[in-house]
Parts: structure tokens; sequence; C-alpha cells
């Protein structure tokens, strides 16, 4: 469950692996990792334990395909503790920051928009969310958030959206595979893939509300349903609400 609201203002892989020099980190013997990961093309920088290779043990990197750092932390024993620092797909703009411990969220963590501007906060272990910057009208081409239920008041849209702490959504939009079919017929615009993110975060009844055909639907709804089950859910009046989530997807020939 995902309780209060303090209101302030409104609002994964395939693997090969070079492994090098030894190291000692907290009286344990460990290897450097390299490991390459594809669609999209990423880096993971890390440290395995000399004694058990399937251990993570010390800090931890992800690059982006321009060698910029998406994701930085650190493992234990082979589970996260310590700071998180995820990044935008660009590398520049913070996406989340905050402490694990025992590999749980812990303590505040601090949730930011594709700008890099802090949206809001959510302490893991109070479950209390503060709103920083509330939810606005969306923007061209970004997904539309409405409520499952309008409000009493009429309002049919939250106070804070659902937040996807798993990382930057455009990592997996970047994950599309242009469908031969479309690509023979030069079929291009925009497929919408709608599906709910229930109060507790659970997202659902994934749907088409727009298509194009030749394939892109399906591709579409593949890459969507590829995000990790790793949501926030959407606020509103201080509480966790039901939302329906419908994200666009371009397809373009260039």
């Amino acid at each position: 469950m995902f309780p209060c609201v303090s209101r302030l203002a409104a609002t994964p892989f395939l693997t090969g692996t070079l492994l090098a020099l030894p190291l000692l980190g907290f009286g344990q013997e460990t290897k450097k990792v390299k490991t390459f990961l594809s669609n999209p093309r990423r880096t993971e920088l890390y440290s395995v334990l000399q004694s058990d290779k399937t251990v993570r043990h010390g800090s931890y990197r992800l690059l982006n395909f321009q060698h910029n750092p998406i994701v930085t932390g650190h493992y234990t024993q082979g589970v996260k503790d310590s700071t998180w620092t995820h990044y935008g797909w660009n590398g520049k703009n913070l996406f989340t920051k905050g402490a694990y411990q025992d590999d749980r969220r812990v303590g505040e963590w601090e949730l930011y928009n594709d700008k890099g501007e802090l949206l809001s906060k959510y302490n893991f272990t109070t479950q209390q969310l503060t709103i920083i910057k509330p939810a606005t009208a969306p923007e061209p081409k970004a997904p539309v958030v409405r409520l499952l239920h309008p409000a009493p008041n009429g309002q049919t849209t939250p106070d804070a959206n659902p937040f996807l702490l798993a990382g930057d959504a455009l990592a997996y939009m970047l994950n599309i595979r242009y469908p031969s079919a479309a690509l023979q017929k030069q079929v291009t615009g925009v497929v919408k893939i709608a599906f709910t993110i229930d109060q507790h975060g659970q997202p659902s009844d994934y749907h088409l509300t727009q298509g194009i055909g030749s394939g892109c639907d399906e591709e579409a709804m593949r890459v969507v349903k590829s995000y990790p089950n790793d949501w926030l859910p959407a606020y509103l009046a201080g509480q966790p609400v039901a939302v329906e989530y419908e994200v666009p997807v371009t397809f373009t020939i260039l």
C-alpha cells in the first residue's frame, strides 16, 4: 500500500564478460567485470567475489551507448545497499536518487521528470509522498494519464502521475524493431497502447487504443509490456489511485 501525501505544491539482459584485476573489497577478494548489453546498447561495470562469481560486491555502474552513466550504485554480498542514482537515457538529467538497504528501497527518494526537475519525494520507510511539482497537461508525444474513476468534483487527472521507478522509459522505447511489413509498405505513424496502473502500482489490462497496422501495433504492445513492473502509483487528494496510462509509440522511417 502507498498511503498518505503531504503536499507542498500541487503535481534488464544479454551478457558477455571480461574479467580483470583482483581487488580487495571489505576484506574479500573481488574481480572487476565488464558486461555488454544489447537492445538498447549499454555497458555494465561491477565487481564479483573471487570465491563466487555470481555474487556482486562493490560499486556498480551502467553506461549508455555514449558511455555516460545512467545508473550508479553499490552491492554488498549480492544485495543492493547505499545510495543508488538513476539518470535519464542521456546520462545527464537526474531521474531517481535514494538509498537501498538489504535490497529494498528505504528512506526518502527523489523523483525527477525528463527535464531533470524535481517532481516529488517518496519515503519508502514511512510510505509518504511529498508532491513538489504538480501533474500538468501532457506535452505532445508524452503519455496521457486519466483517472480510472473521475473524482466527485469532476477531476479526471491525478495530482501526481504514476512513476516508473526502474528507470527512464525512453531506454525501453529504444528496443523497438521496425516490422519488415511496415518497412516494405512505408507505413509510419503513432500507435497508442493503454493500460491500467492500480493504487498499488500494479499494471494490467494492456490494450490498443490507436493502431496503424502492418505489425506496428503488435511491436508497440511488446515494447510497452517490456516496462518493468516497478511503478509508484498515481495520487489524488493524498491517496494512491488507479489510472489509465496511455503511451504513444511513434514509427518513423528516416
